[in-house]
């Protein structure tokens, strides 16, 4: 599993309020004041932390990743045509 995609706070606030609407067709939680925008990527370290690589930075173990040192650090992905 990829702990820097895993601790993108994109990635845990669709997961968290998907899982929501699917339990039970309504989402009540709001959208966290550091959700990034077009142009930015955050994470929450206290999730990145728990992956063993983490102490390698984001994305800097073989194969990269978004994270700082990675390919791609701080841009957001490319847009899906």
């Amino acid at each position: 599993h990829d702990g820097a995609a895993l601790s993108s706070v994109d990635y845990i606030t669709t997961f968290q309020r998907g899982t929501e609407w699917a339990a039970t067709g309504k989402v009540t939680q709001k959208v966290p004041s550091d959700f990034p925008g077009p142009d930015t990527v955050t994470y929450r370290a206290s999730v990145a932390a728990l992956d063993p690589a983490y102490k390698n930075g984001l994305g800097g173990a073989p194969g990269g990743g978004r994270g700082p040192g990675g390919p791609g650090a701080g841009r957001a992905a490319a847009p899906v045509k």
